[in-house]
């Protein structure tokens, strides 16, 4: 295992679309991810993401883009050129993005620029892509499939306001659980408030000789003071037949002299 092999588990195809997404982005440019070279049974190759530049003073070129992350995938696209053929002849100029150390120093094509990830989110131009000679005009069915693509792709401003939508429907959907948690709570409490009320004659809010609080704890110690009484009672009764059994045997004694 070289050193640079741990640092391609950093990326991924998908961290790498994201990054290309940011890179080619409006107003100047239109970025789809996974573009096929035409739909249905039209389908052949698929390109990891193609860029549209908007701009007719740039020149409006369209880009191609394959995602490498690992050299074993780099090693089988250098094995099979012919691959990328298919989206690529619709391109102006054909790149890899790849981490550092999946493409070798001598084994990029000629005709091929290379994109290497920098820094959280950028890419930086390792070599520039050259313009690619008489690219073929856009078929039917290319431009079927980038269409297809582009009905399932949204923009980062419409995914933000998906987004914020989604988050301000849950947020209101937890607020009315809460309240209605909270009214149930209420209901509760004023049901109980209601029964203790007409089972003790006494009204909660009206009730004008101290605290009702204070009243209840009274009668609680007094319940306390009757229960601790009967106890000493039955004490002081156990007493008393121990005294009046103590003066039985005294006097039969008493009576033997």
């Amino acid at each position: 295992m070289t050193k640079s092999e741990p640092l391609l588990l950093k990326h991924t195809e998908y961290e790498i679309e994201h990054r290309l997404a940011e890179r080619y982005c409006p107003p100047e440019w239109a970025f789809l991810p996974q573009v096929g070279s035409g739909p249905g049974t039209h389908y052949r190759r698929t390109a990891d993401g193609i860029a549209m530049n908007l701009w007719p003073s740039r020149g409006m070129e369209l880009h191609g883009f394959e995602i490498k992350v690992a050299r074993n995938d780099w090693i089988r696209e250098l094995k099979d050129p012919e691959k990328s053929v298919a989206v690529q002849k619709y391109c102006n100029r054909w790149w890899i993005v790849a981490p550092k150390g999946v493409v070798a120093d001598g084994e990029l094509p000629p005709t091929w620029g290379l994109l290497e990830p920098t820094g959280k989110s950028g890419l930086k131009v390792v070599t520039a892509a050259p313009e690619l000679e008489d690219p073929k005009r856009l078929s039917r069915t290319f431009v079927a499939a980038v269409l297809r693509q582009a009905t399932k792709v949204t923009t980062p401003q419409a995914k933000l306001d998906d987004e914020y939508m989604r988050g301000k429907r849950e947020g209101t959907e937890a607020a009315e659980l809460r309240i209605k948690y909270a009214n149930d709570q209420a209901d509760e409490l004023q049901r109980k408030i209601d029964e203790f009320q007409e089972k003790s004659g006494v009204s909660i809010n009206c009730w004008d000789v101290g605290r009702i609080g204070d009243a209840v704890r009274q009668v609680l110690r007094g319940v306390d003071v009757v229960g601790a009484l009967k106890v000493e009672r039955k004490h002081l009764g156990m007493l008393i037949e121990r005294v009046d059994k103590t003066i039985e045997n005294l006097e039969n004694e008493n009576a033997l002299l």
